[in-house]
């Protein structure tokens, strides 16, 4: 494996569940996104739920099929920021929205590549 599965997961629910924190608390970062207040909730909530799924499979020996899935969520976060991109975000949410798909990316690979088999 390229790193282990487990510190991947657990590092990546960190991230999930310190985001939709930040998410669901803070206005001035979520001013940085997307002024309107109506998406913060159920962002914040599938945040929270992505956390939740990327830390309970993580406490025992991950499946292949929990590598593929996290892998396949995080895949849907850099879509997810992207579309975010088109409303046309400040600078500074610009940067976080980036910043977040180029984690999500990064994350998705190392799942994905910790998938037994799936590395040449």
């Amino acid at each position: 494996m390229v790193l282990d599965a487990r510190s991947v997961l657990v590092a990546d629910g960190a991230g999930c569940l310190a985001a939709a924190a930040v998410t669901a608390a803070s206005d001035s970062v979520a001013e940085l996104v997307l002024p309107a207040s109506s998406w913060r909730a159920p962002v914040a909530a599938a945040l929270g739920a992505t956390g939740v799924m990327l830390l309970a499979s993580a406490r025992t020996r991950p499946t292949a099929r929990d590598l593929r899935r996290a892998a396949l969520v995080n895949v849907g976060w850099v879509g997810t920021c992207a579309l975010m991109l088109r409303h046309r975000p400040s600078r500074w949410g610009t940067a976080l929205l980036a910043t977040t798909a180029l984690f999500d990316g990064a994350a998705a690979v190392l799942q994905w590549r910790s998938v037994p088999g799936t590395r040449p």
